[in-house]
């Protein structure tokens, strides 16, 4: 019962994330002009387990947080500080995780990635994703000194990126 009920609402949030992406998707295709003109996919990479992450940590901080004073006042000043510890850890990988979320629209002259607010992070031109490297857990971008990588998660994006690589002619 609770795996059916995981799936419903994983299906759920994947369908609300998804309208977002492509309404965004078709903002930005108006905003790009006559360059970007044609057919625009979409990508996402971290972006579910980000949100796991997010939704996940805090409450989980949460409980820690609220154990430390109990264990204390029980006498257990040892566990209260590793129960304060693990609740220090959870928000720094609910911060981190989240930075890692990124949107990437991609067509046959280029690729753009956002971030999780919808800031363009950067505009990659087809000449930089002809030197793209593909590993099995990331795809690597660079460009302008900088290397732009794509996360392969094969429970969340590895249909996405599956399709982007046959887009530009890539193996794997």
């Amino acid at each position: 019962m609770g795996h059916m009920i995981q799936c419903l609402v994983r299906k759920a949030m994947i369908q609300a994330v998804n309208q977002t992406i492509q309404k965004k998707t078709k903002q930005e295709a108006a905003r790009l002009g006559e360059e970007w003109k044609g057919s625009f996919r979409c990508l996402v990479s971290g972006y579910y387990s980000g949100l796991t992450v997010k939704y996940m940590m805090l409450p989980i901080a949460i409980f820690f947080i609220l154990c430390v004073p109990i264990c204390a006042m029980g006498g257990g000043f040892i566990y209260s500080v590793w129960f304060l510890v693990i609740a220090a850890v959870c928000l720094i990988v609910r911060r981190y995780g989240m930075k890692m979320m990124h949107v990437i629209i991609y067509c046959d002259n280029g690729m753009v990635f956002y971030d999780k607010d919808g800031n363009e992070i950067v505009q990659l031109p087809r000449q930089a994703i002809e030197q793209m490297s593909v590993n099995n857990r990331k795809i690597t971008i660079p460009w302008d000194g900088v290397e732009y990588k794509i996360v392969r998660n094969p429970f969340d994006n590895e249909k996405g990126v599956q399709e982007m690589l046959a887009f530009y002619g890539k193996d794997r």
